[in-house]
């Protein structure tokens, strides 16, 4: 070869090494671009797919192309292939059980270098040959069927695409600590606010039962002192045979109507009594502590105090099964029940049924709430209980109702879930431990 050809050979060669160089720089960028597009967690399966089909575009063949991630707590690595799901949901594991070569490459990993290797199995994936390129949280990693080793280009290509992808996982981790300081920031809130709901609930219950039981109570006692008084004139006009018949009747009429009155303002005191001591119980002022308490009386006294939302429009069904009184925070189950019976009542436009039924599956108490209102669409099933949302539409309500009652059965070591239709209503199914000798941490506190 003459140093003319020579010179041309290397310079064809170096203006090959530069449209790699341009076109594998493109390709970055392309992942670069999709990761600073991110919006939250889950867009960075979007990264990972357009890393995948940049690889392919620069002739890097390969038959497996995966992130993982490695998780030094339980020395797991947590593999995302293809990406066909948010980064959030793996598609696998692999641990030392199922890939010889794990401890070699977690070492490579905290050592910072790249790993290759073939591999002696196929594994189902036809896989022969791996190269593990490393980043802060993990490696990107290609396999392919050929034993060959990869070129140093290949790992050159590798690392570049590693880096963005670093950059990408970063991003990950930043919003997934946001939605996390957001969430407690909300719940906090969530705390604060039902705190001082449920306290000036309770003060007003006490200032409201102290006000009314005087007053009743004297009221009460005139109204069986005017029923011994009314029993004993009828007693005397009984006995007297002076008076005249036209006398007789008009007095009996009086007495009557006297009667009936009294009867009323007997039955309008034991009504007021009643509520008050259904108030009482509702916001269990001497009840916020652990104790066993009777689940269809917490049911019934809540029902009470919110019939006026339900009045004529509403039919309520009770199905009560035979259940033995339950360890819990009497006070929070009945804030729970109150918030599950307002939804259902403000699920029905118009008249409609609320269905309640307790029972006993197995060591657990159930209590299914139902109502055939409007239902809950599908897509926001999984944010019914989220602090914030409501499907009830802007300015109406506050959200918390549902994500309050979730965190207090939860708390409980009870499970909560929703079933729905739209447009033939919702069942709501709590179950609570029958037994519990110690108390669970104590649920959000209200007073």
């Amino acid at each position: 070869m003459t140093p003319h050809e020579l010179f041309e050979a290397i310079e064809r060669m170096t203006l090959e090494e530069q449209n790699r160089e341009l076109l594998r720089a493109r390709a970055v960028s392309q992942v670069v671009r999709q990761v600073f597009l991110m919006e939250r967690s889950a867009d960075l399966a979007k990264a990972i797919r357009v890393m995948q089909e940049e690889l392919h575009g620069l002739g890097l063949a390969f038959s497996l192309c995966s992130i993982t991630i490695f998780d030094e707590k339980t020395d797991t690595l947590k593999i995302y292939r293809d990406a066909p799901e948010p980064l959030t949901k793996p598609t696998g594991n692999l641990a030392p059980s199922n890939l010889p070569e794990f401890p070699e490459m977690v070492a490579a990993w905290r050592e910072h270098r790249v790993f290759q290797t073939n591999v002696g199995h196929d594994g189902g994936e036809a896989v022969r040959a791996i190269l593990s390129v490393p980043f802060t949280h993990g490696t990107v990693i290609v396999g392919r069927e050929e034993r060959d080793a990869f070129s140093e280009d290949d790992i050159h290509t590798l690392q570049e695409f590693a880096e963005a992808i670093s950059v990408g996982y970063k991003r990950f981790l930043d919003f997934h600590e946001l939605d996390r300081r957001h969430r407690e920031l909300q719940e906090t809130q969530l705390q604060l606010i039902q705190s001082e709901k449920m306290a000036s609930l309770g003060q007003l219950v006490a200032g409201v039962a102290h006000e009314l039981n005087t007053p009743m109570g004297a009221i009460n006692s005139n109204a069986q002192v005017a029923e011994r008084a009314l029993e004993q004139v009828r007693s005397v006009m009984e006995g007297n045979e002076h008076a005249t018949q036209p006398a007789r009747a008009r007095i009996d009429k009086a007495l009557a109507h006297l009667e009936e009155m009294n009867a009323v303002n007997r039955v309008a005191c034991r009504r007021i009594i009643r509520i008050v001591d259904n108030l009482r119980s509702f916001a269990r002022l001497d009840e916020a502590e652990w104790k066993r308490a009777d689940l269809k009386k917490a049911l019934e006294d809540t029902l009470e105090i919110i019939r006026p939302e339900f009045g004529d429009r509403i039919e309520v069904v009770r199905s009560y099964g035979d259940l033995p009184d339950v360890p819990c925070y009497p006070k929070q189950l009945n804030q729970a029940f109150l918030s599950l019976l307002m939804n259902a009542a403000q699920a029905i436009d118009g008249e409609g049924e609320v269905r309640i039924e307790t029972s006993r599956l197995a060591d657990r108490a159930v209590i299914k709430i139902s109502d055939n209102g409007r239902g809950i669409p599908s897509d926001q099933i999984e944010r019914i209980f989220d602090p914030g949302f409501t499907t009830r539409g802007v300015g109406v309500g506050t959200g918390l109702g549902l994500s309050i009652s979730y965190r207090i059965i939860e708390n409980h070591n009870g499970r909560i879930h929703v079933e729905s239709q739209v447009g033939k209503g919702s069942v709501f199914a709590i179950e609570i431990p029958l037994h519990a000798d110690q108390p669970p941490p104590r649920p959000v506190q209200t007073s």
